[in-house]
């Protein structure tokens, strides 16, 4: 009688989904092959999600010697077990015969689980994430057991169409004068507006602008950029990371002349991950970052801030009436080509065709390319 089964797969009912939502069910089967019959004490699935952060901070020690202290901290978000074959008493077991066999498994995702933020550095599962996944262990007899791992991504609702979003920013109003030894000095003012607060994660962001130059200085350029802010938290210490993601400019302007933008769109990634709020170790928020380039001066730097949201109030309809769909619906068609902030595709999970010299695996994050500013 074979002591393993030849191969262990999860397998989610609807593999085709790329993301879930709060109060979603996910489902599926263990799926196992056996060459013979295999006694097992259990199989069980545990569906789990956490958030964990790792910050250094620097510091001086009482000989003032600089030394790094690491801070950790993680928030579990989901810790759902269910038994699917066997009982939790180790003194029984359970024959499997010969075959093919399927282990159905099912969980409610509890309503408010924060969006997946994951990537991957070395391949290397690393901190300052929030991940998700389904592992299933099959405990055989004689201590030893297999893991499979399977990721899955979660997306909050947040409702770009929530009347807490519905009043657009202040408009941006920068006034400087411009002196030099050769020149009289001259007024350089931007202006600067978006129509909306709340954006979806594939549609343009549309500005308004417009730059006065009433100096006798060429302009180099004003530049409009998406930045990403991540912050992490842990033990009461905390660190920032930002990420440029797109980025729009215009050409020089001259001495004496006004350029206007009107709906210009800044295009953004098929997917970006979204705003962040709710949850107390990571915070993910978005700028738009104006730029005004004055050659011999200091530039003109003004920021908006804005939301990065996941669905619509249409969008919410539909899910009331529908079951959920795999993506939200586009408003807009967005024309940018390169895509800095691709979704995780999936962990590389332990699914080989023999376990028998097999090891329990942690599963793998994945990338969000993006330029980093700081």
């Amino acid at each position: 009688m074979p002591k393993k089964a030849k191969s262990i797969q999860l397998i989610f009912d609807d593999d085709r989904k790329k993301f879930y939502r709060a109060r979603d069910q996910l489902s599926g089967v263990v799926l196992l092959q056996s060459l013979g019959n295999v006694a097992v004490v259990n199989i069980k699935v545990h569906v789990f999600g956490k958030a964990d952060t790792e910050v250094t901070e620097v510091c001086q020690d009482t000989d003032g010697k600089r030394q790094n202290l690491v801070h950790k901290a993680e928030k579990v978000y989901l810790d759902y077990f269910q038994l699917v074959c066997g009982t939790d008493d180790t003194r029984g077991l359970s024959i499997i015969p010969e075959g093919e066999h399927r282990f159905p498994f099912s969980c409610n995702l509890p309503a408010d689980l924060p969006s997946s933020l994951q990537r991957h550095k070395e391949k290397k599962v690393t901190p300052n994430a929030i991940r998700y996944y389904v592992h299933c262990v099959v405990n055989y007899s004689e201590k030893k057991s297999d893991n499979v791992y399977k990721p899955f991504q979660v997306q909050h609702l947040l409702n770009v169409d929530d009347p807490v979003f519905s009043v657009p920013p202040s408009p941006l109003i920068e006034e400087r004068t411009v002196t030099s030894l050769a020149c009289i000095p001259g007024d350089i003012k931007l202006t600067a507006s978006i129509a909306r607060q709340a954006f979806l994660n594939f549609e343009p962001i549309l500005i308004n602008a417009e730059i006065g130059n009433f100096s006798r200085r060429r302009l180099t350029a004003l530049e409009v950029a998406l930045i990403r802010n991540e912050e992490y938290n842990a033990e009461g210490v905390s660190n920032t990371k930002s990420y440029e993601i797109a980025k729009i400019s215009t050409g020089r302007i001259a001495a004496r002349q006004t350029m206007h933008w009107s709906s210009e769109p800044l295009p953004l990634p098929d997917y970006l991950t979204p705003t962040l709020l709710n949850c107390p170790l990571i915070k993910v928020n978005y700028q738009l970052e104006f730029t005004l380039k004055i050659p011999g001066a200091e530039n003109i730097t003004r920021k908006l801030d804005i939301i990065i949201g996941t669905v619509t109030n249409e969008i919410i309809s539909q899910l009331q009436i529908n079951p959920p769909q795999s993506q939200a619906g586009s408003r807009h068609n967005s024309t940018l080509s390169a895509n800095p902030d691709t979704p995780p595709p999936p962990y590389s999970v332990l699914e080989p065709n023999n376990l028998d010299d097999q090891t329990p695996s942690a599963p793998e994050v994945d990338s969000m390319a993006a330029v980093v500013i700081n």
